[in-house]
């Protein structure tokens, strides 16, 4: 095998296995994302981030490497076919998530309103006797 296409496979092998870390990631959040605490969802969004920059720096290794001649070699394109159903089935998975993810959105601001119209109603209910004062009769 070519230096160009070992090179290639190399860097096309780093990047599968990244996709597969985000893929299996997504698969961790797609379970727990209606569940996880606050800081769960933190620390979530910022492991999701960290690998999304690994798969971009390998990628573009990936890029350097990649060229017509290598790209048809019969070692590399069992790879580029791997590669690319692992990224497929993270765009469903992401979808996926997305839309559960606006759907809690949705919910806390739906709660968010009813309790900021609660409080407001609340606020509304004055006693009338802190209002009105009281008649003190000091003859007793």
């Amino acid at each position: 095998m070519p230096a160009d296409t070992q090179a290639l496979a190399s860097a096309l092998a780093t990047s599968i296995r990244n996709y597969q870390n985000i893929l299996g990631f997504l698969v961790e959040m797609d379970r727990e994302i209606g569940i996880a605490s606050d800081t769960r969802l933190q620390s979530m969004t910022e492991i999701l981030g960290t690998l999304q920059i690994q798969a971009v720096d390998a990628d573009k290794t990936f890029l350097a490497h990649f060229d017509k001649e290598s790209a048809e070699s019969t070692i590399i394109q069992p790879l580029m076919v791997e590669r690319e159903k692992v990224i497929a089935e993270i765009l469903r998975l992401n979808s996926n998530v997305q839309k559960k993810a606006m759907g809690i959105k949705s919910l806390l601001a739906h709660e968010l309103g009813a309790l900021r119209l609660g409080k407001t109603a609340h606020y509304g209910y004055k006693s009338q006797q802190a209002s009105a004062g009281r008649i003190v009769d000091s003859t007793s």
